[in-house]
């Protein structure tokens, strides 16, 4: 049966609804009452604690001391050059990527559409953003339909005692009598840093125990024809340079 609960310093709770002590913390430390009243519309990250109670950061927290380089300066710089708002861009692609996330978790759970979406990040989306997920989501379907994959764990978040972060893998799955970790992407195409969040997410679930065989990138973009299963894993590549960007997060203060 697929996990389908949380654990944080408050104790278990239901991962549909979210741990509520640690939602309201995160609301009284903006000063608001919802948990995604953020600007822009987006949403906090999820907290993750050590036994201790501190508070450590997630994988896509530590991977960003590698993708502050020139590249996303260019991008927002030629959406400027067209007239575009390259905040809306991206907001956009989040509420895309989120919703098309819920609706392949909520199926792997046996959900309803309408029940996965009310797990989604975003609250307000426009019709033709979640018609692309939409779009993501059918894809997923019938990528699936041609294998056996049986969901053994689905979103659930856990932290490293050892490392000192947290991140919630999205999916870990017996493929052919093998434990494969699966991370779903929406954007354009695969990039490097994608197989480092799987290595870090594969060393947090063998610190729990689980003996992952492959790790794969599934990206799922409504705007392309196929499926794309990125495998060019390498797990001593991969987490040695998670390790150093957590060293890098660490030596600038990110982490006491």
């Amino acid at each position: 049966m697929p996990i389908d609960k949380g654990y944080y310093r408050h104790g278990e709770f239901p991962l549909q609804d979210g741990c509520p002590l640690c939602i309201a913390e995160e609301a009284q430390k903006r000063g608001g009452d919802e948990p995604d009243d953020l600007p822009g519309g987006m949403p906090p990250h999820t907290p993750y604690y050590l036994a201790d109670g501190a508070n450590v950061p997630s994988v896509t927290t530590i991977l960003n001391e590698l993708n502050k380089g020139e590249g996303l300066t260019y991008w927002a710089w030629d959406c400027g050059r067209q007239g575009i708002d390259y905040r809306d861009v991206r907001d956009s692609t989040a509420r895309v990527g989120s919703a098309a996330h819920c609706l392949i978790a909520g199926h792997l759970k046996g959900q309803t559409r309408e029940q996965a979406f009310q797990r989604c990040k975003f609250r307000v989306m426009a019709p033709e953003e979640f018609e692309r997920a939409e779009q993501c989501f059918t894809k997923y379907l019938a990528w699936e339909k041609e294998r056996s994959i049986s969901p053994v764990i689905i979103e659930t978040p856990f932290v490293s005692e050892e490392y000192r972060y947290g991140g919630t893998p999205d999916l870990l799955a017996e493929v052919d009598g093998e434990f494969v970790l699966v991370d779903f992407k929406t954007g354009s195409r695969i990039f490097d840093s994608h197989y480092h969040q799987l290595a870090a997410y594969w060393k947090l679930l063998e610190e729990q125990g689980w003996p992952v065989a492959k790790a794969w990138v599934l990206r799922i973009n409504p705007d392309d024809d196929d499926v794309e299963v990125g495998t060019e894993f390498d797990i001593i590549r991969d987490w040695q340079i998670f390790q150093y960007a957590l060293g890098i997060y660490q030596l600038r203060g990110g982490l006491q």
